[in-house]
């Protein structure tokens, strides 16, 4: 049982509290209601599989729909992310939202319960300032976020991610972007969530499992006539580092246990990844996806010219000369196909696969959706695998985590098939 009591949402101080160049942060209560009217063909314009949008882009979204071709329940939903979006302003504003989570089992997940207790709690909240300035031309905002959550500190399969007053910096950013003409771009550094799958489903390269990662994100995307839409997606984050001996506690920095005295090193190993994606839309309901990532660590790495690079192959360069790291990568790709109101999407990753030999297990993850709407609901049914041996490699350090949760899925090694129906 999960129930979320809404105490306080969006409270504007008195402020302009609308803007063009924020970003959603993947958990906003827009996303459910956006992907209700994708599956019935609308808001295509919005990438079905790359999260997060600006807010100026929900506005234009919502500002090419029909409304004579929705039905009253489409309607209703595209009224109410109207209302979320308030007309565009310039300036300040502010936001404060807060909410209580009741859970029965420790962890919320229903596929995965901890039943210790009979109730666990979690009172949460979170505040913005932003300012922004700027047109639809060319723009920029900086967002100050920070959120206090109590299941921070209870969380069973992540590390405490925040000590004072159990607070943590969250969606905060400075961006800039064109949100309009033929040729859009935008550039964030901050510390953000992204989601590379679809909203409420597993994305196994990004995801918005992990805690907000401290990280550099550039877009550039072109629509052209007879080739459609390609957009180059980038992320370069930094990861927690990693004790000498490949254990996680969250202090890397702390040097506590070191000695020496001894001759033994002391200290921690630097962690970051880098992760790079080419979409291509012939058409707004077909989308494909080639993706590729690369985690690197070193008991000095630090941010790489190599790495930040979206157009170097790091499949072909992580072991070239000079080789100043460790590293593991993945490659991978994505569909996503609509005809109607049935929506199918997959993505495949592979970590390691033994092509010659035959002799060593892959390292493999694939998840696939199948949905199909109706006026009053929807009805769908979802599988992910991910083999035991993906997102790892013998130098733990190189463990697809960020505070022990994963960077693509939460666990390895299940397969899991859900069937779901959701009524409105």
């Amino acid at each position: 049982m999960r129930i979320l009591l809404s105490l306080l949402l969006a409270a504007g101080l008195s402020l302009p509290a609308a803007a063009q160049y924020r970003l959603l942060a993947t958990d906003h209560e827009a996303y459910p209601l956006i992907q209700r009217l994708q599956r019935r063909g609308h808001l295509l314009s919005l990438h079905p599989t790359a999260l997060p949008y600006t807010e100026g882009e929900l506005r234009q979204a919502l500002a090419g729909i029909d409304t004579n071709q929705l039905s009253d329940l489409e309607r209703a939903w595209a009224e109410d992310l109207q209302v979320m979006m308030r007309p565009a302003s310039r300036g300040l504003g502010a936001e404060l939202e807060g909410n209580l989570v009741v859970s029965s089992t420790r962890r919320p997940d229903p596929f995965r319960p901890l039943p210790d207790s009979p109730t666990y709690v979690y009172p949460n909240g979170r505040g913005q300032l932003f300012f922004e300035a700027g047109s639809e031309d060319v723009g920029w905002a900086a967002n100050a976020g920070v959120r206090h959550d109590t299941f921070y500190e209870y969380d069973p399969d992540g590390l405490d991610a925040a000590r004072r007053a159990i607070m943590r910096n969250n969606h905060a950013y400075l961006g800039a972007g064109r949100l309009s003409g033929e040729t859009r771009g935008f550039l964030y550094l901050g510390r953000l969530t992204s989601h590379w799958g679809a909203s409420g489903q597993p994305a196994l390269v990004l995801s918005d499992v992990p805690h907000a990662i401290d990280q550099l994100t550039l877009r550039i995307e072109t629509e052209r006539g007879g080739i459609g839409e390609l957009a180059l997606r980038s992320v370069f984050g930094e990861l927690d580092s990693s004790e000498l001996d490949g254990t996680f506690n969250g202090r890397g920095g702390d040097r506590t246990s070191g000695e020496d005295l001894t001759g033994d090193r002391f200290g921690s190993v630097r962690r970051y990844v880098a992760a790079h994606r080419l979409d291509w839309r012939p058409s707004p309901r077909f989308a494909l996806t080639l993706t590729e990532s690369v985690l690197f660590s070193s008991d000095n790495a630090g941010p790489s010219l190599k790495y930040l690079n979206p157009l170097t192959t790091a499949t072909l360069a992580v072991d070239n000369a000079p080789k100043n790291d460790e590293n593991n990568g993945l490659i991978g790709g994505q569909l996503w196909w609509q005809t109607g109101r049935t929506t199918l999407h997959g993505e495949l990753v592979l970590d390691d696969f033994d092509f010659v030999s035959g002799n060593e297990p892959p390292s493999i993850a694939l998840t696939g959706s199948l949905w199909r709407s109706f006026d009053q609901f929807d009805a769908g049914v979802e599988a992910t695998l991910v083999s035991a041996r993906s997102y790892r490699t013998p130098q733990p350090e190189g463990t697809y985590v960020y505070l022990l949760r994963g960077l693509g899925t939460l666990f390895g090694d299940f397969v899991q098939l859900a069937g779901r129906a959701d009524w409105y």
